[in-house]
């Protein structure tokens, strides 16, 4: 997962979190995607300060103008998906 870009949906808490701290162990460039920034800012930091790249946004995937923020946000930071 070496410098992949991963997007994570529900990156705040259970599975999608987990799967956060996995990922950027192997190397991966996430984008943490929830709607709950306080926890999104908490995962981000914890990961950035263990060398890991992460970026988050607060999005309801349920809204398509948030998912294309995004989209957006993960081409502006790593230049893809």
């Amino acid at each position: 997962m070496k410098n992949k870009v991963v997007i994570i949906t529900g990156a705040s808490s259970g599975i999608g979190e987990a799967c956060a701290l996995e990922l950027s162990d192997q190397g991966a460039n996430l984008i943490l995607v929830a709607r709950s920034e306080q926890k999104l800012k908490l995962l981000c930091e914890k990961i950035n300060s263990k060398q890991g790249k992460a970026y988050y946004i607060v999005t309801d995937v349920s809204i398509e103008s948030d998912c294309a923020t995004m989209i957006q946000l993960s081409i502006d930071k790593f230049g893809a998906i």
